[in-house]
């Protein structure tokens, strides 16, 4: 009786879905899948007006082999690291380049255009509800402990940074009160991966450093697309 019954049971499951193929639901839509922007032959357009994408994807600038020119795609908002929120390189006609900074993006609509070409050669890039923005990245920043007669005699300046989140290029910027005492630039950080970069300072940071009892110290460290961090302190 029980097997029957599971019988029937199926085959009455099989002619519903028969007679009502919409009574059975399909699931969710799949996220809109990382876009590739292409710029149009002729110059100077991208190819459509409005782009989708979900969050969290990279896109993709793609200048085809027939262009007659270089173009970009960039942002025409500011980010949190004071530049494009979005930006692929310059590139020219077979190339293709991706458009960093797409995956930290909230949802929303943000136009954007070819610099080289301005706002004649435009589009917009809506990013949908769907999938999850990448964290920002973000560091912290901190001017070890170190006497002025050390940095005198090494003429170097140790930082530790701590990245909150990935970030792969975070510049450091070194001042001794206004001057610029030293810079390094490219510095990479894996989550939550701590390092002492050990910075050199160039003349006029030794100049600064090399009279007085202290000298007030200040570190910027900045990183594409997400937000400066700084510290300060007093050495003696």
């Amino acid at each position: 009786m029980k097997t029957r019954g599971g019988v029937f049971g199926v085959g009455m499951v099989a002619g519903l879905i028969l007679l009502f193929p919409g009574a059975v639901s399909a699931g969710p839509a799949p996220p809109p899948p990382a876009v590739t922007i292409t710029a149009d032959d002729s110059c100077c357009e991208f190819d459509l007006d409005f782009y989708e994408q979900s969050r969290g994807e990279v896109a993709t600038f793609e200048n085809p082999a027939g262009a007659d020119a270089p173009h970009n795609v960039v942002s025409t908002v500011r980010g949190p690291d004071g530049g494009p929120l979005f930006r692929s390189e310059t590139i020219a006609a077979g190339s293709t380049s991706p458009v960093e900074g797409t995956q930290y993006l909230d949802d929303g609509l943000y136009p954007f255009y070819c610099t080289l070409h301005g706002s004649g050669m435009s589009g917009e890039l809506e990013i949908s509800p769907l999938g999850v923005a990448l964290p920002r990245p973000a560091v912290k920043a901190v001017i070890a402990p170190q006497s002025l007669r050390g940095i005198r005699r090494s003429g170097i300046v140790r930082v530790s940074l701590r990245a909150v989140t990935g970030s792969p290029a975070v510049n450091l910027e070194l001042k001794s009160g206004p001057l610029a005492a030293a810079y390094a630039g490219g510095i990479k950080l894996g989550s939550g991966s701590t390092r002492v970069v050990s910075l050199r300072l160039n003349r006029a940071g030794r100049k600064a450093v090399s009279k007085g009892r202290q000298a007030v110290l200040s570190v910027r460290a900045s990183v594409a697309f997400g937000s400066p961090a700084s510290a300060k302190r007093t050495v003696r």
